[in-house]
C-alpha cells in the first residue's frame, strides 16, 4: 500500500471570519476616526431610511372586489369593482352611490353613504354616531347589514 498523504484543508468561511473579526481587529478599526465616523454615518442613514419608509409609505394590501351599491337618489342597484367606495356616481342619474344595506326588521334595501365622524366627539359619542348613521330610514332599527354582491349578475367593471 502506498503511504497516505497528509491532506491540507482550506479553512472554512466561519474560521476566516473568526480570524478577521477578533476583538483586537474591531478595536483597531474603530480607533481610526474616519472609519468610525463613516460607520456611524451610514448606520444612521440606514436607520433613518427604514424609519421614514415605515412612516410615509404605509403598505396596505387591500384586495379589490365587487361591492353591492345602491344609488342614493333613484335606487338603482349596481355592482362596483373597487377597494374603497368613494367617487362613484350612478349611471342613470349621476347621484352618489352608497353601500347596499338591508334592514333585518322591515327588509328595506337602502343606500348607506359613510359620513366622516367629527373629531370633537368623545369615543363613546363617536361609536354612537357611527351606529346612528347606519339606522334604517324606514323603521329606525339598528339591525342593518351590508348586502353581498350578487354573483350571478353580469358584472361590469367601473374602475377608477
Amino acid at each position: 500500500m502506498y503511504p497516505r498523504k497528509k491532506q491540507i484543508t482550506k479553512p472554512g468561511r466561519l474560521e476566516l471570519l473568526r480570524k478577521r473579526f477578533t476583538y483586537e481587529n474591531v478595536i483597531r478599526f474603530l480607533s481610526v476616526r474616519e472609519k468610525r465616523n463613516m460607520l456611524i454615518f451610514w448606520t444612521l442613514i440606514a436607520f433613518l431610511l427604514i424609519l421614514l419608509t415605515n412612516l410615509f409609505f404605509e403598505l396596505r394590501f387591500v384586495q379589490k372586489s365587487y361591492k353591492s351599491t345602491i344609488c342614493s337618489n333613484c335606487g338603482l342597484r349596481q355592482e362596483v369593482y373597487t377597494d374603497v367606495l368613494s367617487g362613484f356616481d350612478c349611471k342613470r342619474c349621476g347621484s352618489e352611490l352608497g353601500y347596499a344595506m338591508k334592514c333585518s326588521v322591515c327588509q328595506l334595501e337602502f343606500a348607506y353613504i359613510a359620513v366622516p365622524v367629527p373629531d370633537s366627539l368623545s369615543d363613546k359619542d363617536k361609536l354612537k354616531f357611527k351606529i346612528d348613521s347606519m339606522r334604517c330610514p324606514n323603521c329606525d332599527s339598528v339591525n342593518t347589514s351590508r348586502m353581498p354582491a350578487k354573483k350571478n349578475l353580469p358584472l361590469e367593471k367601473i374602475d377608477k
